[in-house]
Order: structure tokens, then C-alpha cells, then sequence
């Protein structure tokens, strides 16, 4: 029988399998700022979160002007903020943030799960204020300590908003659907261009996550039940 994940140690979000990973029902929504009069690259990685340094990462990929340190916070490589910044009205007013849309769960909340949980990100919901944040594309990139070869996947926002096109309401990219599935985790770094004066936000439909203490719960029931079984009833006691 084809594997479709029945059975196994990975949290489903209520489904029994990665057939219903599409309706897990969990969800989290984040904002990208820049009011800088320049586009800003802005990286999202668990691992920065879990203790990893921004240096680190650049030695597996360049060109990144900040990374999501906390919420409401972007910070460089060298751990300064993101502030700053030319303002294109000759001031320095300019800064680059990124915030959860839910106060009571916090974006640096999110990624530090994610760094030790990994979760499957299978539909996103796009808004901004500017019509050429849709010209960009949103990548992701799997790094490890081991190769300097790192695999890389993009998803060009083009492809579902046309150049013509400029819409308030959200816009829909089908990851799943697309085979674009993006990866919260340890070894993965998700890269946003921010245009210049510019407000982004990222609505994720969350799918399949691979959680040990669910599993460890999951597992101990299901054993506990066992035992209960072959004890006639009863469950395990201290003697």
C-alpha cells in the first residue's frame, strides 16, 4: 500500500494522515515593514532563534540585510537593529520590523517551536501595500554543516498576481497544491525582498508537524492501553 502517513509518529492537526494536511485548521499570520526609501532582504529562520548567529548563516547565504530576531524585531548579522535607515525624505527615520498579527502568539514564539518542531507551511495568503512587492519571489533554502551545496526552492509571486493587477484583498498561493511546500525548521531559511516604503503581510495555512512530545503522548497512551489490555483492565501501578 502506497505511504500516505497513516499510523505514524508525525502530529497531523486532528487528520489522520497527509491526505488532510490541507485542513489542519492551524494557522499564523505575520507583517513585513520597510519605510526605508531602499528594498530590504529580510530572512526567517528558526535557527536564529534556537542560538545560531546571523554570521553563520551568511556562510551559507549572502546578500541578507536582516534576520527576524524577536517580534517587532530585525536585526542585522551583527545584531543591530534595523533602524536607522534613509527615510527618502533626507531623514533617517527608516526601519525594517516583523511582527506577528496575533499579540497573544508572538512571531520569535513561532520560530523557536518551529526550530525543534518542524512544520509544513501548505497554503499562504498574501497582502501589501505596494503593487511590485508582487514582482519578487519568496524563497526558501536548506542549509546543513556538512555540504556547500544547499538546496533551494522559490515561489514567484508573479505567477499568481498579474503585472496589471493590484488587488486590497489577500491573494492566494496554493503551495500544497503546487508542490511549493515551505518548511519551518532548523536547517531551513525563508528569504523575503521588502520593497522600499513597503507593508507585507504573510497569512500561513500550517499543515504536517513533526512534534516529539506529541509523539512521546501519542505513543504512551497507546501503550498504556495495551497494557491495560493484558492486565485485564488494570493500568500500570508502582509496587
Amino acid at each position: 500500500m502506497s505511504y500516505l502517513g497513516h499510523g505514524d509518529v508525525f502530529d497531523f492537526g486532528g487528520q489522520k494522515s497527509f491526505v488532510g494536511e490541507h485542513v489542519t485548521g492551524k494557522e499564523f499570520g505575520m507583517e513585513l515593514v520597510n519605510t526605508s526609501a531602499v528594498d530590504k532582504v529580510i530572512a526567517i529562520s528558526p535557527a536564529i532563534l534556537a542560538g545560531m548567529t546571523g554570521a553563520a548563516v551568511l556562510g551559507k547565504i549572502s546578500g541578507i540585510d536582516g534576520f527576524v530576531t524577536q517580534d517587532g524585531k530585525v536585526q542585522t548579522p551583527a545584531g543591530a537593529d534595523l533602524d536607522g535607515l534613509d527615510d527618502g525624505k533626507s531623514g533617517t527615520t527608516g526601519y525594517v520590523e516583523a511582527a506577528s498579527l496575533d499579540s497573544e502568539n508572538p512571531l520569535d514564539y513561532l520560530l523557536n517551536y518551529a526550530a525543534f518542531n518542524p512544520i509544513r507551511v501548505v497554503r499562504m495568503n498574501l497582502q501589501s501595500n505596494q503593487k511590485d512587492q508582487f514582482s519578487e519571489k519568496i524563497k526558501q533554502r536548506t542549509i546543513n554543516p556538512f555540504s556547500s551545496t544547499n538546496s533551494e526552492m522559490s515561489i514567484n509571486l508573479r505567477s499568481y498576481v498579474g503585472a496589471d493587477q493590484f488587488q486590497e484583498d489577500r491573494t492566494e498561493i496554493p503551495l500544497l497544491k503546487e508542490n511549493k511546500v515551505l518548511t519551518l525548521s532548523f536547517d531551513s531559511v525563508i528569504f523575503v525582498k521588502l520593497r522600499a516604503n513597503s507593508r507585507f503581510q504573510i497569512n500561513m495555512d500550517m499543515g504536517v508537524c513533526f512534534n516529539p512530545a506529541h509523539t512521546l503522548r501519542k505513543r504512551a497512551a497507546i501503550a498504556q492501553t495495551n497494557i491495560a489490555m493484558n492486565n485485564g483492565g488494570s493500568v500500570q501501578t508502582k509496587k
